[in-house]
C-alpha cells in the first residue's frame, strides 16, 4: 500500500510537470515558418527569377529575436535576400519575410534541396523549413539569359507559348501571368515601336523591358517602360537593346498567337516658332 501510494505520488508530480510545461509553452514566444516545405517549383539554370519568400512569425506570447538566419545547401545553389540581424518580432507584430531564390549555374537538371535555419532566443532555440527547386535547361525563348534575338521589322505566325516554355515572370496586367516567351531586340537609333499580338487563343499582354532591368535582375510588374495588353503603337524608345515579353494573361495558361514586331523613325520634334 505504502508503494502503491509513492507510485501515486510521482504520477501527480509527472502531471503537474506537464502542466506546467503546457501553461509555459503557451505563454512563451514562439518562432514558426510558413511554409514548411517552401517549394521554389521550375526554375531555369541560370536564369533569374523574383525571390520566393517565407514567413517568420511569432505564434506564441510576447517578443522574440532572431539573431540568426542561415542555408544548410550542401549545393550551393540557392541563396537569400540580406536580412538584417538582429531583428525582433512580436506576438501582435509583423511577420518577418526572408526572400530566397535559385542561383544554381551549370548545375545538372534536376531537384535540388536545402534547409533554412533560424536561430531565436536567449536559448539559441532553433526553427528550420525545407527548401526545394527543379532546375531545368531553358529552351531558346523561355528566359531573358535565352531568348529569341529578332531584328526588327519582325512577323512570324502560329508562335507558341506552350511546353517547353515555362511561367517565369511576372510582368504588369490584370490577371495572373501565365506562361511567357522573350523577345529581345536593338535600336541603333531612337525609334517608335508597333507590336501586334494577333490570333491569340488566350487573352495576351506584354511588356517591354530596357537592358538592366533597371538594375532589378529581370522582368517584374514594376520595372517596365512599356506595357500593354495585345497592341502597342507609336512607343518612342532610345537607342539601345530592349526585351518584349509576351504572355497569357491568365494563370499558367498556354497560347498560341501571332506576332508583329517594327519601328519607325521617331518624328522630328516641332520647331518653335514666334507670333
Amino acid at each position: 500500500m505504502r508503494n502503491f501510494t509513492k507510485v501515486k505520488f510521482w504520477l501527480l508530480l509527472m502531471l503537474m510537470g506537464m502542466m506546467v510545461s503546457s501553461t509555459f509553452a503557451q505563454t512563451a514566444p514562439k518562432l514558426s515558418i510558413s511554409p514548411d516545405p517552401l517549394n521554389l517549383g521550375e526554375w531555369p539554370i541560370g536564369g533569374w527569377q523574383e525571390y520566393a519568400y517565407l514567413q517568420l512569425t511569432n505564434t506564441g506570447v510576447g517578443t522574440l529575436t532572431v539573431t540568426a538566419s542561415e542555408l544548410d545547401d550542401q549545393n550551393g545553389v540557392f541563396t537569400l535576400a540580406p536580412l538584417s540581424l538582429p531583428v525582433t518580432i512580436s506576438s501582435l507584430g509583423q511577420p518577418v519575410y526572408v526572400g530566397i531564390n535559385f542561383v544554381g549555374t551549370g548545375v545538372a537538371a534536376g531537384t535540388y534541396n536545402a534547409t533554412y535555419v533560424a536561430s531565436w532566443g536567449a536559448n539559441k532555440s532553433v526553427t528550420t523549413a525545407d527548401i526545394s527547386a527543379t532546375a531545368y535547361a531553358a529552351p531558346v525563348g523561355d528566359i531573358v539569359e535565352n531568348p529569341y534575338n529578332v531584328t526588327l521589322p519582325y512577323v512570324q505566325a502560329g508562335r507558341s507559348t506552350a511546353f517547353p516554355m515555362r511561367s517565369n515572370y511576372n510582368i504588369p496586367g490584370t490577371l495572373t501571368t501565365g506562361k511567357d516567351v522573350v523577345y529581345k531586340f536593338t535600336l541603333t537609333e531612337d525609334k517608335e515601336l508597333d507590336v501586334a499580338i494577333t490570333n491569340a487563343t488566350m487573352t495576351p499582354k506584354m511588356a517591354i523591358y530596357a537592358a538592366g532591368f533597371n538594375g532589378q535582375g529581370g522582368p517584374t510588374r514594376l520595372n517596365s517602360v512599356f506595357s500593354a495588353g495585345a497592341t502597342a503603337n507609336n512607343i518612342p524608345l532610345f537607342a539601345g537593346t530592349y526585351y518584349l515579353v509576351l504572355a497569357a494573361e491568365a494563370d499558367d495558361a498556354a497560347m498560341t498567337y501571332d506576332i508583329s514586331i517594327s519601328a519607325t523613325q521617331m518624328p522630328a520634334p516641332s520647331c518653335a516658332t514666334m507670333e
